[in-house]
Formats: structure tokens, C-alpha cells, sequence
């Protein structure tokens, strides 16, 4: 009876316990702009970057993206929702790596493998804008697996 109620201890602790979060990251914060980012993954947290974040309006930026996988990617499926001040502006859907198409040098990594992932990023048009962004980002595999889930906030004011 002991043992019982030792394990039931246990598991109610790990099982009905605080839900964990990811902490929200500053990626860049300026007078007029402010960008942060939470990983939506509850078993995972990812790396993002934004550089150089003191001379957006100056230059094109680069944007960064690390992450160890948790599982193979031989297919990736891309989705993304934005909203402008809550309201729906972009919705997009497609397949980054497909088993006859491998566009990128994340696709076909496997369980265990880290993704560095780099783009340009053109800033010049958004940041004309005033107002808040809240993006999300989901990627997931052949096996409908998470490989990534990421939230952005982005405040232009």
C-alpha cells in the first residue's frame, strides 16, 4: 500500500503539475521596434536570431533558426498564420522538403541531427508599418511529428 501511494504521489506530481512553458525571447528590442519569439513545442525550445538588429532600417537583415531533431525529416510540411492588430492577413501552406524534392540542407536530417538554418530577411517595406504582428509557425513530418512550433510577436510603433 505503501509503494502505492508513493507512486500515485509521483505521478500526480509529473502528471497534474504546472504546465510548461517556454520563456518568450527578446529577439530585438528598439525604440519603434520590438520582436520576441516562444517556442509552442512543450518538449522542446528553439534558437532564433535576427542580426544586425540596430541597423533595421538601414540594412537587409539575417535571420537564424537552430534546433535539434527530435525526428527524421524525409518530408516537411510548412504552415504559417499571421495576424495584423488581430486581424487575419496571411495564411500559407506547403511542403519544404518532399522525398522526391529536397530544396533545403535540412531536408533528410535525422533524429539527433542540428539544424542551423540562415535567409536574408528584407525589412525595408514591413517596417513602415505601425501596429502588432503575431505569427505563427508550424512545421511538421512525414509522420505528422513536431519539428517545429514557434510564436512571434512583433510591435512596430
Amino acid at each position: 500500500m505503501k509503494h502505492f501511494s508513493i507512486c500515485l504521489l509521483v505521478f500526480c506530481y509529473l502528471c497534474l503539475g504546472e504546465t510548461r512553458e517556454w520563456p518568450r525571447h527578446t529577439i530585438c528590442k528598439l525604440k519603434d521596434f520590438e520582436a520576441y519569439y516562444q517556442s509552442c513545442d512543450p518538449l522542446q525550445d528553439i534558437g532564433f536570431s535576427l542580426n544586425p538588429c540596430k541597423n533595421l532600417y538601414e540594412h537587409d537583415v539575417n535571420i537564424s533558426l537552430g534546433v535539434t531533431l527530435r525526428h527524421d525529416i524525409n518530408s516537411l510540411h510548412y504552415s504559417l498564420i499571421a495576424f495584423y492588430n488581430e486581424h487575419a492577413l496571411l495564411t500559407q501552406e506547403f511542403f519544404l522538403c518532399q522525398n522526391d524534392y529536397q530544396a533545403y540542407s535540412f531536408c533528410g536530417k535525422k533524429k539527433g541531427d542540428f539544424i542551423f538554418f540562415q535567409h536574408p530577411l528584407r525589412t525595408d517595406a514591413a517596417l513602415k508599418l505601425k501596429g502588432h504582428f503575431r505569427i505563427s509557425i508550424n512545421m511538421f513530418n512525414e509522420d505528422n511529428f513536431m519539428i517545429v512550433c514557434v510564436n512571434f510577436l512583433i510591435n512596430l510603433l
